[in-house]
Formats: C-alpha cells, structure tokens, sequence
C-alpha cells in the first residue's frame, strides 16, 4: 500500500500499455473503461486492437478520414466496405474542416453522432473531443489520459 500523499501534492504518473495485451492476461483491466480519441494522423499498426478494446470511439474532425481510409490498408484481407462499417465511430466532433463531406455522410448514415463546433474556434479538435469523453464518462477518475503519437486514450475506472 502507498503512503498516503502530503496534502495539495499530486499523484505520481505512471504509463502502461496494459490495455494492448491479450484480455486472458489482464484480468483486472476489465474494470477499466477506455476512451479512443483518433486525430488527423497516420494510424498505427495497432490501431485495430486499439479501437476494438475501447468502449467510447471518437473522431477528431479529419481523424474520421483516417479511419475511414487507414483501417481498410491496415486489414487488407477484408473487404473496404466490411472494415469501414466495422471501425465505425461512434462520434466525430471539431470544427468540421478537415473531414471529408462523403465521409461525414457515410459514417452518419451508419448512426455516428455528428458534433459540429465550427461556432468554436477558441480549443483545439482534440480539446473538444477530450471533453466530450469527460463530460460523458460514467466513472469518477478522469486523470487518466495517454497520447500516442496518433491516439489519445482516455481510461475511466468504475
């Protein structure tokens, strides 16, 4: 058991990729709710288990055409159309400059909630999907948030 901490002082930090290991191996990771948060950014080859361990999936305005475009080349043995409507998320929000109009259409058609702010442009896409995830968090720790180059997982314990 840690000491307790002195008052005002702040957690230590501490990273794991716990999350990206089989279910069989982390038992206790099921208490854990995680958030994907995607950027305009290339995806990582672990994408697919990235999104696929998430409970919340959300789209930072052009990091929906990045899905929509990069999980089909990272899951070349399956058909475009089976991947797309596979890695659907569940969200997009930002400003709406960046994602392309047919691939907004696309993903609403499959029931993706569209948030558009173009009316604020005072925060970042990533600031508004951030606080979209912690705004909508069932759990009551929401300090824990972890960037990857092209990935932002947000972690809620119940």
């Amino acid at each position: 058991m840690d000491p307790p901490s002195p008052a005002g002082a702040r957690p230590a930090m501490s990273h794991s990729s716990a999350f990206l290991l089989p279910s069989s191996a982390t038992p206790a990771a099921s208490a854990d709710a995680y958030a994907v948060v995607v950027l305009n950014q290339r995806l990582p080859r672990f994408a697919p288990l990235l999104w696929d361990r998430a409970q919340v999936r959300v789209c930072a305005d052009g990091g929906a055409n990045r899905v929509f475009d990069g999980m089909p080349e990272l899951l070349p043995g399956h058909a475009r159309d089976d991947v797309r409507s596979r890695y659907k998320p569940d969200v997009i929000k930002g400003d709406m400059d960046s994602v392309r109009p047919e691939v907004k259409e696309y993903y609403s058609n499959l029931g993706t909630k569209i948030v558009d702010q173009s009316h604020d442009q005072d925060t970042t896409d990533l600031h508004k999907c951030v606080a979209f995830i912690t705004d909508n968090s069932p759990g009551p720790d929401k300090s824990n948030l972890v960037f990857n180059d092209s990935y932002a997982s947000l972690s809620s314990e119940h």
